[in-house]
């Protein structure tokens, strides 16, 4: 066996164990008479896109006919090996136990903060201009605006495992028996770039389906400072709108300067008939006169507070601690699409990208 070969049938064997299931999958054939193996449905990205994106009648049918035995519990599905994708057993899961006060992050807080950076061509600098959320250990979650190139700005790689950016160290201090300890992250990680992918459908910087993925140039070893959020796959959780969120980035401070420390805010959610009518009433003040139609597949946050609505980078998280698998996790709800460059605008809600909305893309668009 080939060492990804190796790596490949080692990393199932271990999830598999983890969910308690068998230790090997269990050979099949696929509905179209190819081999395969038993598989979760959330594990076989082709046919966890089919449930999402499909009429009734057809997914029901073909995922019938894809049906196995997998786990002592319940059902799996017949997959192609080539389709087997498995997000990781562990996620949204903070090395820090608790919200630090503030605005300020601590470290180790959000440890699925991507940076994005883009080498300005004119002035040969890199420069930090979008954000993201690691998903799993080749893929980083961000908007489609953050990977469209233009004539002065090229996306060069995603930095991972950062929180200030002006410091090669990031520690946070406690106090354990009157003595000042330090707590120090690793080094950040700037990981190339394999591919992005961008939703097709996506236009304009403010129309719907802002949404992209980063293949990372490399499979990345998790660390406490390192580490993937949950995305929403259990219906409750797909479907749901919260009364409030919290985001983080790099974003601008109350004086309208990039901030060079990780920030965060709690947001609450508007409903979209109320964010559409301030939207229309900025619009209509504008010297811009840009039409926008929010839909189902957006959310909108924030905008009552100068601080707060600033606080994330385009591309960036939007989240929440839910119960997942039996214990709180951080899940992402939204990914930031426009609001944020307008943050010292009263009135002007954030809006979001509904990622419930887009799993079938994410999970198609994925591979192993």
């Amino acid at each position: 066996m080939t060492g990804s070969g190796c790596c490949f049938a080692a990393g199932l064997l271990l999830l598999i164990g983890l969910t308690g299931g068998d230790p090997i999958p269990r050979p099949c054939v696929t509905p179209s008479g190819s081999a395969g193996q038993c598989v979760p449905l959330e594990q076989c990205s082709n046919l966890y896109a089919i449930k999402q994106l499909s009429p009734a009648n057809a997914k029901n049918d073909l995922l019938k006919r894809a049906e196995c035995d997998v786990l002592p519990a319940g059902k799996g599905v017949c997959c192609q090996p080539e389709r087997i994708f498995a997000l990781p057993e562990k996620c949204g899961l903070a090395s820090y136990d608790r919200i630090a006060n503030g605005n300020e992050t601590a470290v180790f807080e959000f440890p699925w903060m991507a940076l994005l950076m883009y080498r300005d061509t004119l002035e040969d600098e890199l420069t930090p201009n979008c954000g993201g959320s690691l998903i799993s250990d080749r893929y980083v979650l961000t908007a489609a605006h953050c990977l469209t190139e233009n004539a002065h700005s090229k996306l060069e790689f995603v930095r991972l495992g950062e929180h200030t950016i002006s410091k090669q160290e990031d520690c946070n201090n406690y106090t354990l028996d009157g003595v000042v300890e330090l707590d120090c992250a690793g080094p950040v990680e700037d990981v190339a770039i394999e591919s992005v992918i961008k939703h097709s459908d996506h236009r304009r910087k403010f129309g719907g389906h802002d949404i992209g993925l980063i293949r990372l140039a490399r499979k990345i070893v998790f660390k406490d400072h390192i580490q993937p959020i949950c995305l929403p796959l259990h219906p409750e959780l797909k479907n749901v709108l919260l009364p409030e969120y919290y985001v983080a980035g790099w974003g601008y401070t109350e004086n309208m300067e990039r901030s060079d420390v990780l920030l965060k805010a709690k947001l609450e959610r508007v409903e979209t008939p109320t964010c559409q009518k301030q939207i229309d009433e900025v619009a209509r003040t504008s010297r811009k006169k840009i039409k926008i139609t929010l839909d189902d597949k957006q959310i909108c946050a924030g905008g009552k507070d100068l601080v707060d609505s600033c606080q994330g980078d385009s591309g960036g998280p939007l989240m929440w601690l839910s119960k997942v698998r039996n214990q709180s996790r951080y899940v992402l709800f939204g990914v930031v699409s426009f609001g944020i460059e307008n943050c010292g605008l009263v009135n002007f809600p954030g809006v979001y990208v509904r990622v419930g909305s887009y799993l079938g893309w994410i999970m198609s668009n994925m591979k192993a």
